[in-house]
């Protein structure tokens, strides 16, 4: 049984693995254009925030899988942010946002580890909140979308 557990996870660190290099193909088309155009940041940070916050579930259950694969996200999608910041031409909307998620990180940190010592409590607001992360990271695609039919009105 622990068997196909340990399948069951390697396999969806390598789905998991491929949804989070999806962001290729915007960077690319950043890096030829040299321009964002109407590509959105927010897949990149919404990504970005989302493995984060499960990295810090995986660490708190101590589930070296979802803590593997959240690491190489989360470095993927700086890289991504980055690349993006570098094509910006208004930068301070992008840094105030980055910002924003330092200090959500530094909170849900501060939360997991220090405030609730009980990690079996701060596992379950951590996973809830990294549920709601994930959610937002699958509908932030949507943000082009809904920039585009206001910017065509």
């Amino acid at each position: 049984m622990i068997d196909i557990v340990y399948s069951v996870g390697n396999l969806a660190i390598v789905c998991t693995l491929f949804l989070f290099l999806s962001g290729s193909q915007p960077c690319l088309k950043i890096i030829k254009s040299k321009s964002v155009g109407d590509i959105s940041p927010m897949p990149f940070l919404t990504a970005f925030i989302n493995c984060v916050i499960v990295f810090l579930y995986g660490v708190l259950i101590k589930n070296y899988q979802i803590i593997t694969i959240n690491a190489i996200g989360f470095n993927i999608e700086i890289v991504y942010i980055i690349l993006f910041l570098y094509y910006v031409p208004s930068k301070k909307k992008i840094i105030h946002q980055i910002i924003f998620l330092t200090v959500l990180i530094i909170t849900v940190g501060f939360y997991s580890f220090i405030y609730e010592p009980n990690s079996k409590i701060s596992s379950k607001y951590i996973g809830f909140m990294g549920s709601v992360s994930s959610i937002i990271m699958f509908g932030s695609p949507l943000a082009s979308l809904v920039t585009l039919k206001v910017y065509s009105l």
